[in-house]
Order: C-alpha cells, then sequence, then structure tokens
C-alpha cells in the first residue's frame, strides 16, 4: 500500500521548494553620462549618437562595484540625465537625454528601455519627444500609466501615456508651460495626484493636481510655493516615515548662501509650506560658487544627505548630513551634523535600499564612488572603492 504523506508535510515541502527558488539579486547602480564636448548648449543628434552613455555595475555589501554586461557601457542616447524604473514591470526603464533637438523639433527625448538584471543587456523599445529642451528629470506615477518630465531648457512639464507593456509611443497627454529652470518633478507618496515640481529661475515650486483618467495636468488651488529671489530650487525629497516632511535643495546663484528647506506638505490640500531654511556649510564657511545639487532621506526618515558641488578648482565638494527632528504636536527641524568629501562636482547620488550604501557620481572628475553609512548616526565614510568613467556621469541610480 502506498505510505500516506500527512497534508502539512506537503505543504511545508512546497513551502520550502518556493523559496529555494526564489532568486536574490545584488543591487544595481546604474550610471547615466553626459557628452562633456556636446552637453552645454543642449545640443541635437539623440538617436544618432552611439557612444557608451549608460553603465550598469553591481554593488556588493562592501560598497564594492562590479561591471554588469559590458564594460564599456551602452549607447542609450546623448547625454543621459535622468533614469526612472516602471513601477510594475522590473525590466522596463526610461532614460532622458538631455538634448535641445529631436527629429528636428526644439525637444529633449527620451527611450524606453529594456533591461536584463541577469545579464546587463540593454535594448532601446521606444524614443520619443518630451516636447521641451533639455529635459533633466523624469518620474512615474504609481499606476505605471504617467510619466511626467521636467524640461529645464525649454521650461515645460510633461506628461506622456505608458502603455500597458511599460513603453512610450508618439502620444503626448499634456503639456504645461512652467518656465525656464524646470529642474524636475514629484509625485506625493499619499496622494499621487498632487504633483510638485521646483522651477529654479524663478524661486518656486508649482503644484498640479494629475487627473489619473487622461492625464491632464491643472494648477492646483494654491498653485504654487514661492522662495525668496535668489533661492533656486532644484530637486526636493519626501521622509519616508513622515510624507508631510520635505526638504529642498535650493541651487541659488554663484554669490547666494548654500542652503536648504524644509517644509511640509498637506495631502488634503495640496498646499507645500516653507518651514526653516539652513546652510549646508559650517558657519563662516564661503559659500561663493557653492552649488547644492541631490537631496535624500534615509529610510529611517532620521537623516537627510545634500551633494554640494564646487564649480572652482578649489574643489571643496562634499555630501553633507543632517539630522531630522520630528514629534508628534511639534514642527520638525533639521541640524547640520557632519559632511564628508567627494570628488569634484557631485552631481547625482543614491542610497541603496538598506541604507548602508551611498553610491555618488562626480561629474567633473568622471567618477563614481561608495561611501558606507552609519545606521546610528548617519555619518559616511569613503570605501576607497572609486570607478572611474569615459565621460561625465550625470546621473546614478541603485535599483
Amino acid at each position: 500500500a502506498r505510505p500516506v504523506v500527512p497534508r502539512y508535510m506537503i505543504v511545508l515541502a512546497a513551502a520550502c521548494y518556493s523559496a529555494s527558488q526564489v532568486k536574490r539579486y545584488a543591487p544595481v547602480v546604474l550610471v547615466g553620462l553626459y557628452n562633456t564636448s556636446t552637453w552645454i548648449g543642449h545640443p541635437t543628434g539623440t538617436a544618432a549618437y552611439d557612444s557608451p552613455s549608460l553603465f550598469a555595475y553591481t554593488l556588493e555589501e562592501s560598497g564594492v562595484l562590479t561591471p554588469l554586461g559590458s564594460r564599456e557601457g551602452v549607447a542609450v542616447g546623448l547625454n543621459v540625465s535622468w533614469i526612472t524604473g516602471h513601477p510594475h514591470h522590473a525590466n522596463i526603464l526610461y532614460a532622458v537625454s538631455e538634448v535641445g533637438e529631436f527629429n528636428g523639433s526644439k525637444t529633449g527625448s527620451c527611450a524606453t528601455l529594456r533591461f536584463n538584471r541577469d545579464t546587463g543587456d540593454v535594448t532601446i523599445a521606444s524614443r520619443v519627444a518630451t516636447h521641451g529642451a533639455g529635459p533633466v528629470f523624469a518620474s512615474v506615477d504609481s499606476t505605471g500609466r504617467w510619466l511626467l518630465i521636467a524640461n529645464y531648457a525649454g521650461g515645460q512639464l510633461t506628461v506622456l501615456p505608458v502603455r500597458e507593456d511599460g513603453v512610450l509611443n508618439t502620444e503626448v497627454a499634456d503639456v504645461q508651460f512652467q518656465g525656464v529652470g524646470s529642474h524636475s518633478v514629484y509625485m506625493d507618496p499619499v496622494a499621487p495626484h498632487f504633483v510638485l515640481s521646483p522651477v529654479l529661475s524663478l524661486d518656486k515650486v508649482d503644484l498640479w493636481r494629475l487627473d489619473m483618467a487622461d492625464g491632464k495636468l491643472t494648477p492646483n488651488q494654491v498653485p504654487s510655493l514661492t522662495l525668496p529671489a535668489g533661492y533656486g530650487p532644484r530637486h526636493l525629497a519626501f521622509s519616508p516615515i513622515d510624507p508631510t516632511i520635505v526638504l529642498l535643495a535650493n541651487e541659488g546663484g554663484p554669490a547666494t548662501p548654500c542652503r536648504v528647506t524644509l517644509c511640509t506638505f498637506d495631502s488634503v490640500n495640496g498646499r507645500l509650506a516653507a518651514l526653516q531654511t539652513s546652510s549646508t556649510l559650517p558657519a563662516g564657511a564661503d559659500p561663493t560658487n557653492l552649488f547644492p545639487a541631490e537631496v535624500l532621506f534615509s529610510p529611517d526618515g532620521l537623516h537627510a544627505y545634500v551633494s554640494v558641488r564646487d564649480a572652482t578648482a578649489a574643489k571643496r565638494d562634499a555630501v553633507v548630513v543632517f539630522r531630522v527632528y520630528s514629534s508628534q504636536g511639534a514642527s520638525p527641524s533639521i541640524k547640520l551634523v557632519g559632511a564628508v568629501k567627494t570628488d569634484h562636482y557631485p552631481r547625482s547620488m543614491a542610497l541603496d535600499s538598506s541604507g548602508r550604501i551611498l553610491v555618488v557620481a562626480n561629474q567633473k572628475s568622471a567618477s563614481v564612488a561608495t561611501f558606507m553609512r552609519d545606521t546610528s548616526s548617519g555619518l559616511l565614510t569613503a570605501t576607497q572603492q572609486i570607478v572611474m568613467l569615459p565621460d561625465a556621469p550625470g546621473f546614478v541610480a541603485v535599483l
């Protein structure tokens, strides 16, 4: 007679088998390159550009970066200024090309990429216009139906429809003119129909409502947060533990203070309010020609990081660390608690999902470096892992 196997044993065996089959990936670092001989002035030639502009690496727990796929990189378009992924198709990426002309029109372009995490292979599924010159930032809404792009040189905020398979086609849902200097675009993590877009040259953050059905943008009831002249808001970040807390990195100008602005965001009415502006430098430091670039929160929301670029040969570049204080019933606040020196012009940076490793892309030294993060103090230590690139990195992400 056949032995009877208890049902719980069958379930346990199936569960063990299933767990053993789950593929565990090391984090992947993606680096997009500028072409330094052409990117100033937002050139033409997006589709025809065949030099490497995307590099992929696996990120080890020690902070070591190992090439994934071709060591020579992959050609995905000229001047890759931003890369973002689809929320539901893990193999779909969107790579923005910061150019001023595409297919004979004054617009940048965005490519849909299919990315193989096993091999690092990349194929271009489509390339479409961004309907504005010099695109520098892209965000996908949480449904995966709409891709929003900020066009810095043209000043437009563009909404592109995304097909069910994640690929962009030539259709456009909406184009709104905000002003030259439109530098980034974000959706509220709580109420994603609220859209926030900093406009550097006009010292404001525009606030929109996105219609999830047709992709149209309408100004919010309170249409913008206006900052004092010379602040130049560039990028922002929402706290991962309290999405009412927002931190703005203000690029400003050559003679303005090097600063960030702590804000609160109301997800009921879509209102952004400034609370506190702080210097990214120690007391008495000269802010001339220092420009904040990227801003990030740690996964626990207790620390924030801002990259500071030096436009001079003095190379005073750094990533600075703020402690974030928040408690129920009290206004949040921040305090500068540390800094670590970087290579020249840290334009972009990203944390891995554990919050233990920071990856920094240094535009003017053509390098990528990693830093270990103390999850208690929030302070950073260089790993001495530096990868040299054939051109200037404009963007880095950790998948």
